[in-house]
């Protein structure tokens, strides 16, 4: 699986970053195992396989986007395994959309993009928004080509920028705001204070529809502002959220990229658990419509540690890994736990032959033989090596019949 998420992440390099200048950070990179065949992954330019089995000896299945198109199309899955183009906006529309990922749960698409105005030069403005789709409008948008994904008049749910003052239900309503699109570009217009950053999973399993999105949020100008934040696909609003920062001594020490962003990665580490509910729970849910799942996730920090005056600090580049787990109610609180810490220090040689892997590390889930997700893989860039992070054989913590805070430590 490495080699082939590999190769599409090369295909995808033609399209190119938007990393203009110092203030601006790339583009998300996110992609998609899909639902039918585990061998086929795309991005949301194209599909790729590198095998053959699935097909016959001779035949290869990949398509691209042409260069040209990639502005306003975008490549989506769809029923069965199959693929759609999607128009995302009219030609005719000068407002520069950026889309960064979809994500599908069990009856809803969602769609993030970037609103972005660099004309200019010194107050670069971004805005991250989400657009909630049906599986039926999607269908429909991709037998016509006319229609587009973004319209003047549709709502869209925006990220804003949060004092984190108040208690939690206040703090998860100041997250999002709900405006047109045409509101949005007048909103863009005014001064913007603030520099907000999300970070998303890399690997999307679509044999799974999960009912909730998780995503890093961070703002440029303070720490206390980065967190792990679930939304809930159905309500597209915010209803959980945890703080990532490491401990005071490490913290200052955390990398960031050239746009001043701390560097994360989220990497789903266990399969979907759906949880039977019990009788007292669904009268106190909405009857036959309530359901919880749990999911565990990994959140990489890197850091680099000074050296001393006498000697190299053998730990001067460090990743931690953070894991949590998110239990999702549609009846009740969701909540997000931390259960385990790792650290993977490197050794002096890693630090000097690694670079590429080290200076933005790469994880994907790691699949077992019966094709579950059960750990993360870091992946070594220079020759495609995995250094694969399990859970044990039998991990009770999503059937909790143990503490989960006994878990990792």
């Amino acid at each position: 699986m490495p080699k082939q998420v590999q190769e599409i992440l090369n295909e995808d390099v033609q399209f190119g970053k938007r990393m203009t200048s110092r203030r601006a950070e790339e583009d998300a990179s996110c992609y998609y195992m899909n639902a039918n065949f585990k061998n086929v992954f795309s991005s949301k330019y194209c599909i790729k396989t590198c095998e053959k089995e699935v097909l016959n000896q001779n035949a290869f299945l990949g398509h691209s986007l042409p260069k040209s198109e990639a502005k306003h199309f975008c490549t989506v899955e769809g029923k069965n395994g199959s693929y759609y183009n999607i128009r995302i906006q009219q030609a005719h529309l000068t407002d520069q959309v950026e889309m960064q990922m979809y994500y599908r749960s069990k009856s809803f698409y969602v769609f993030l993009f970037t609103l972005v105005n660099e004309t200019e030069k010194f107050d670069r403005k971004q805005t991250f928004f989400f657009l909630k789709k049906s599986y039926r409008d999607v269908e429909e948008l991709s037998q016509d080509n006319h229609q587009s994904l973004i319209q003047m008049d549709q709502d869209v749910t925006i990220i804003k920028d949060n004092d984190l003052l108040g208690n939690d239900e206040v703090i998860f309503q100041k997250y999002t705001q709900v405006v047109t699109f045409r509101e949005l570009v007048e909103l863009q217009h005014g001064k913007q204070d603030h520099h907000i950053h999300l970070s998303f999973e890399t690997l999307y399993d679509m044999r799974q529809n999960i009912e909730f999105l998780p995503f890093i949020y961070q703002e440029k100008k303070t720490l206390a502002s980065h967190h792990l934040l679930v939304l809930d696909v159905n309500t597209m609003t915010i209803i959980a959220k945890t703080c990532i920062n490491s401990n005071l001594n490490i913290r200052k020490f955390l990398r960031y990229s050239e746009a001043g962003y701390a560097m994360y990665s989220l990497t789903r580490t266990s399969d979907l658990f759906d949880q039977k509910l019990g009788f007292f729970d669904r009268i106190g849910g909405q009857g036959g419509d309530a359901f919880s799942q749990v999911v565990k996730y990994q959140i990489s920090h890197q850091y680099y540690l000074d050296d001393s005056e006498e000697q190299l600090n053998p730990a001067s580049c460090t990743i931690e890994l953070s894991e949590y787990c998110v239990h999702y109610n549609n009846f009740a609180n969701t909540k997000i736990q931390l259960i385990g810490r790792k650290q993977l220090l490197l050794s002096d040689v890693a630090q000097y032959t690694r670079q590429k892997t080290f200076f933005k590390p790469f994880f994907l889930p790691y699949y077992d033989k019966e094709q579950k997700i059960k750990g993360s893989q870091l992946i070594l860039q220079e020759d495609d090596q995995a250094i694969k992070i399990l859970d044990q054989d039998r991990n009770n913590v999503y059937h909790q019949e143990t503490e989960m805070v006994q878990f990792g430590q």
